[in-house]
């Protein structure tokens, strides 16, 4: 570290006492931050306002594509001076520099419009250089005026060094005539999949990536790498529906199936990023766009500079380097998850979604109830068991924290406050989520005393400057500590909502109960990464205002459909509307099929029959072990006219009636009775989590989004066809999701 950024422990006090608002006398005397406005203590304004100026200076001058000069002239009548010229290709840009105390007397109440009559005062002042002048206006504490905020980190680009095209074609050519090199850069083109996988081809890619992996260690040959680093592009080709004949030959052009890169606005690049499984980068992309740095020869430079070419020979032929350690799989495994799972692909296409489905295995451990109940459990950082264990387990940690505090009284004040802030004082913040609080209140009380004796040491004045080594007591008094907001929050909204349901009729309570319902909510939180996953606008409004209790029609007026009148969630009911009804059952059965085909170990069959007398068929058979079960699935509308006022009675009855009709199979048949708003019977909740345990998470996430998209399709399907003017283009998104509104 060098000299220039080190603090002196009284430098290092009093900057951390004006953080944390205390005064730099009682407050009999003038109140904080008076130290930025006082004339009469030691200042150093000017030399504050100098050592900006040759830090900017440095800054500039360390790019030697420019031209900097301190001082310069800007009218020779007045002798007026900026502080710094920057010459960018054939023009010239001035700077002036001011620090501004934001607690002065005649500054105003918003410390942003203070910086800003501060930029306009020098704006007037050197208003001969027009555009070619920026002031650079910064407050005592470091806040920036906006407009100075904006030509800090972007002001003046970067020059170009020498031409980089000959040093990597140079490079790379005797690398690109090999054969498997050539072979990759053919296949390169190749899309790789961006999405998340079916469960079938998950799994079809994790073996075919297991068999190449195993050969290349048998025989480590330059084929078999090449081998396994092309199966992300050949999954790519298989995902398109290609076979053998679509394999490009190394001696063929490269593969064109993407078009030329297009520059997209940012809501298209946020639809693209949302479609991929990224909702947090695409909000950012809305928020905060931030356009594709172009390939220009400074950005090349830029580039050069972090990733400089290396020496043709790096190692002498009779030089012979010591080898390393053997690497282990734990090694390899270690640094694929240190690698960013958004990070870019490289010529092979392997990406780390990709990486983590072939290495991934099923690490599980099974210890009994009884024993975590009675001894408990270290894991993942935390622990699982009785108080006794967990307050061993924590008081462990506490030790470990204090001997981390009271090393750090022996550092100097910098250094204690880098270290208590970026590191120590997070050494238990995981296990505020992790370990159950019962009965650890006085130890987490103890750890929170631990940090503010720690932070007080740091405030703490030495007797030289008017202290005793102890922190100074709060200036304003500590408020008796109340419920908190959130607590406050959820106690109003609880009161609230027990009003509201008290008079809710009894229609709109079932619509909430379905609402509410592991499916029924499900919709709301699928990402459009697949055409089956997207919905149409009109699609979403409709699904909305039922979700809202907004009626497909008013209440005075007729259905357009079948003439009665319109209640609310008629279009569940309503036998003249586009129902779809067969079709929604037969795409809820699919899903089903489809998640537990993707499982190996067991067998599936469409339709099985069951009496051959009556030709009765259930809807799905699935052979496990020895035994064989058949499910039969039943959508039913909780608002018919035949249904009870509790809607999970309604259900039952649907499931007793499947029962009796298949009750030759007995214990071996369960019924799968869903609302159609997605609402499931108690026992086929059961069932339902048994087989999403069945089939494995990947699976049946899918399953959810499946029927959950089809129920609430259905309905809207049906709303919009009761309603007097039906948009446009509704009815054919469930089954076609690639039309769009037009």
């Amino acid at each position: 570290m060098k000299k220039t950024l080190s603090f002196a422990d009284s430098e290092i006090t009093e900057a951390l006492r004006s953080r944390l608002f205390y005064p730099v006398k009682p407050l009999a005397y003038p109140v904080a931050p008076h130290e930025d406005t006082c004339k009469g203590a030691a200042r150093r304004w000017i030399a504050r306002h100098d050592t900006v100026v040759r830090a900017f200076y440095r800054a500039l001058a360390s790019e030697p594509t420019l031209e900097v000069q301190k001082e310069p002239l800007v009218d020779k009548a007045t002798s007026l001076r900026a502080d710094i010229a920057v010459t960018i290709g054939n023009s010239r840009y001035f700077y002036d520099i001011q620090i501004v105390a934001i607690a002065k007397d005649s500054a105003r109440s918003d410390p942003y419009e203070t910086l800003r009559e501060a930029a306009e005062e020098k704006r007037r002042k050197y208003r001969a250089l027009g555009a070619f002048f920026q002031p650079i206006i910064i407050s005592s504490g470091g806040l920036m005026e906006l407009e100075t905020a904006k030509t800090y980190p972007t002001e003046g680009p970067i020059g170009g060094r020498s031409p980089l095209e000959a040093q990597h074609q140079q490079a790379i050519a005797p690398i690109v005539e090999k054969g498997s090199i050539k072979k990759l850069l053919t296949f390169s083109k190749v899309p790789i999949p961006e999405k998340k996988l079916y469960a079938r081809h998950a799994r079809a890619f994790a073996i075919a990536a297991s068999k190449a992996a195993e050969a290349f260690c048998k025989k480590p040959t330059e084929k078999a790498l090449l081998s396994f680093l092309l199966l992300p592009r050949v999954l790519g080709l298989g995902l398109q529906k290609g076979g053998p004949r679509d394999l490009p030959r190394a001696t063929e052009a490269p593969y064109s199936t993407e078009k030329p890169p297009k520059v997209a606005n940012p809501a298209q690049r946020a639809v693209k990023l949302l479609e991929r499984g990224f909702l947090g980068r695409a909000s950012r992309t809305l928020i905060d766009p931030v356009p594709i740095a172009p390939n220009t020869e400074a950005n090349r430079a830029i580039l050069l500079e972090k990733h400089p070419i290396g020496p043709e020979k790096p190692f002498q032929r009779k030089t012979y380097p010591r080898p390393g350690q053997p690497v282990t799989e734990a090694t390899v495994v270690k640094a694929i998850t240190s690698i960013g799972k958004e990070k870019a692909p490289g010529l092979s296409g392997w990406t780390r979604p990709l990486l983590d489905l072939v290495i991934r295995g099923i690490p599980l451990k099974e210890w009994p109830l009884k024993d975590l109940q009675l001894e408990g459990l270290p894991v993942l950082g935390t622990y699982i068991g009785p108080i006794a264990g967990r307050r061993s387990f924590l008081a462990g940690k506490l030790a470990t924290l204090e001997g981390a505090l009271t090393a750090l009284k022996d550092l100097p004040k910098q250094h204690s406050l880098l270290l208590l802030r970026g590191s120590i004082q997070l050494l238990l913040r995981h296990l505020q989520r992790q370990l159950c609080p019962i009965g650890l209140d006085d130890l987490w009380g103890e750890a929170d005393s631990l940090i503010k004796e720690a932070i007080l040491a740091i405030v703490a004045r030495s007797p030289s400057e008017g202290g005793s080594y102890r922190g100074s007591p709060p200036t304003a008094p500590i408020a008796i500590e109340g419920p908190t907001a959130k607590e406050v929050l959820i106690e109003a909204n609880k009161a609230r909502l027990e009003t509201f349901l008290q008079d809710l009729p009894t229609l709109y309570q079932q619509a909430r109960l379905e609402n509410a319902s592991y499916l029924g909510r499900k919709w709301l939180g699928v990402l459009p990464i697949k055409k089956t996953l997207s919905f149409a606008d009109s699609e979403i409004t409709e699904a909305l205002r039922s979700r809202l209790f907004y009626p497909v029609k008013p209440p005075s007026l007729p259905c357009s459909s079948c003439g009665a009148i319109v209640a609310f969630q008629h279009e569940d009911t309503c036998k003249g509307a586009a129902r779809r009804w067969i079709a929604r059952h037969d795409t809820v059965v699919r899903a089903f099929y489809r998640a537990l085909a993707s499982e190996p170990t067991l067998e599936i069959q469409k339709e099985p029959l069951v009496d051959k007398a009556t030709s009765l068929r259930a809807d799905i058979a699935v052979t496990i072990g020895n035994s064989r079960y058949f499910y039969d699935i039943q959508i039913v509308a909780i608002a018919k006219d035949s249904a009870r006022s509790d809607p999970y009675e309604t259900l039952r009855e649907a499931a007793e009636e499947k029962r009796r009709k298949y009750r030759a199979l007995g214990a071996f048949f369960q019924p799968i009775i869903i609302s159609s708003g997605g609402l499931m019977e108690l026992e086929t909740a059961k069932t339902y989590r048994k087989l999403q345990d069945l089939v494995g998470p990947v699976a049946a996430a899918q399953l959810d989004s499946s029927i959950a998209l089809a129920l609430i399709r259905t309905r809207a399907i049906s709303a919009a066809s009761i309603s007097k003017e039906a948009p446009r283009g509704i009815a054919s998104s469930l089954w076609n999701p690639s039309r769009r509104d037009p």
